[in-house]
């Protein structure tokens, strides 16, 4: 009897041991499709912001090579624009402003940009939860990177240290929070933007479809030209009537000629006009934008707006060309080449018309 059962005693013993080492590696539990939650860098929404002050020389403070990649984040443009001077922006009337180190013209999409590289930050993991000796991570105490201030006066001090020894994170803290470590590029982009990265460094600046005439004054005969520009009838831009010195041309030839000014950046911040109004006056470009629709319901009529541009070299300095842009308070450094580049464009435009 016992010989015909030991067969099905086996099997049974084989069955119960291969159960036990399902269950031992969870081939019958459940598998949890949900992942957790990346933890956030910043504890609180951007839109709770008022107040926004940048240490870039805060960055890697233990470290050369920390130091180094917030060089490297904003290379190719000049020392100037490399300033490692302090950056405060505010929340005023539903709109972004710098304050210091000068109350530069602002670009609202760097700064909506920065904002949304600090509010998707997440933290890789945690170091150490009560460091009592944060110099071994990089960092000074009481020198933070980034200090945060919300609507309600809260403060968030983040303070940034040398890279991790995988070199891909960064040690940061919060306030008087853990260590915790941050990927590098995104601290990078963080601490290591300067002022340069959030003003606006076109001073040229419309819509073409808005464009109803651009006069341009040069220093000679050849750089002097007017563009003028009407609406079609149906709508269509590339129906729109073009002319450049009385010669009819194409939308696309006016549009070179218009990206030609506009997409002349500078390589340093701006200055003061006062600064620069003594310099030799080389050029005067003038913008008039088409009329406005009146409001029917206040009676009040159409109107067209008119601008002005204008270019100062200095004596010393045949390379550059500074622009004071149309509210007169900024002047923006740009190539000479460039500008010159631009007038040519006219120039090659209306030489194939003048036949």
């Amino acid at each position: 009897m016992v010989k015909k059962l030991l067969p099905s005693i086996i099997l049974l013993l084989v069955l119960v041991a291969g159960m036990g080492y399902a269950y031992s590696q969870h081939f019958f539990q459940k598998k949890d499709e949900t992942t957790s939650a990346e933890t956030k860098l910043l504890t609180v929404s951007t839109n709770e912001l008022q107040q926004i002050v940048i240490h870039p020389s805060a960055l890697g403070t233990g470290d050369d090579t920390a130091n180094s990649n917030a060089e490297a984040s904003t290379s190719g443009t000049s020392d100037k624009a490399n300033s490692t001077a302090d950056v405060t922006l505010v929340h005023d009337n539903n709109q972004w402003t710098i304050t210091q180190p000068g109350a530069y013209p602002a670009n609202t999409y760097m700064i909506e940009d920065w904002l949304s590289t600090l509010e998707s930050a997440t933290v890789h993991g945690t170091v150490e939860q009560s460091p009592q000796d944060v110099s071994r991570y990089g960092m000074k105490q009481g020198q933070p990177g980034i200090v945060l201030t919300t609507k309600d006066g809260q403060k968030l001090e983040i303070s940034f240290g040398s890279e991790t020894p995988e070199r891909e994170y960064d040690y940061v803290r919060v306030n008087d929070g853990p260590i915790i470590q941050v990927a590098g590029q995104t601290i990078n982009d963080l601490a290591g933007a300067t002022a340069f990265h959030f003003i606006d460094t076109t001073p040229f600046g419309w819509d073409d479809q808005q464009l109803s005439k651009l006069v341009w004054k040069g220093n000679t005969s050849t750089t002097t030209w007017t563009l003028t520009h009407q609406l079609s009838s149906g709508g269509d831009p590339n129906q729109d009537k073009w002319s450049l010195n009385d010669h009819s041309i194409t939308p696309s030839e006016a549009g070179s000629i218009t990206d030609a000014i506009k997409n002349i950046p500078t390589d340093e911040l701006p200055v003061a006009a006062d600064k620069v109004k003594g310099y030799k006056h080389v050029l005067t470009l003038e913008i008039q934008l088409m009329a406005t629709n009146g409001d029917d319901n206040t009676g009040s009529e159409a109107t067209s707006s008119q601008s002005q541009y204008t270019g100062w070299q200095a004596a010393d300095d045949a390379t550059h060309i500074w622009i004071v842009e149309p509210t007169g308070k900024w002047a923006y450094r740009l190539p000479a080449d460039s500008i010159s580049r631009a007038a040519k464009t006219a120039a090659d435009v209306l030489s194939g018309k003048s036949d």
